[in-house]
C-alpha cells in the first residue's frame, strides 16, 4: 500500500499479486451481495474523487482511489 500526495490530492494504492478478476463484470453484477468494490467507489466519488480498479491475470489486482485535498481550504 502506498499513499502519497498530489496537486490538490491524496493517492491511495493497493496492490497485490494475487488471483485477477473480471472488474466489469464483477462491478455491476445484478446479483452482486458483496459491496465492498462498489462501497468503496461510492464513498470515495462522494468526496469528489476517482477510483481506479485494474486486474488482470498473471499480474493481480491495483486498486488506486484519488481524493481531492487541500489542506489550505481546511484552515
Amino acid at each position: 500500500m502506498t499513499i502519497s500526495k498530489m496537486p490538490g490530492a491524496i493517492r491511495i494504492e493497493i496492490s497485490d499479486n494475487g488471483k485477477s478478476f473480471p472488474v466489469r463484470k464483477t462491478l455491476f453484477a445484478k446479483t452482486n451481495k458483496r459491496l465492498g468494490l462498489v462501497g468503496m467507489q461510492e464513498r470515495v466519488e462522494m468526496v469528489g474523487g476517482t477510483l481506479t480498479i485494474e486486474s488482470a491475470p498473471g499480474q493481480g489486482t491495483t486498486i488506486r482511489a484519488e481524493v481531492p485535498f487541500n489542506p489550505e481550504k481546511t484552515k
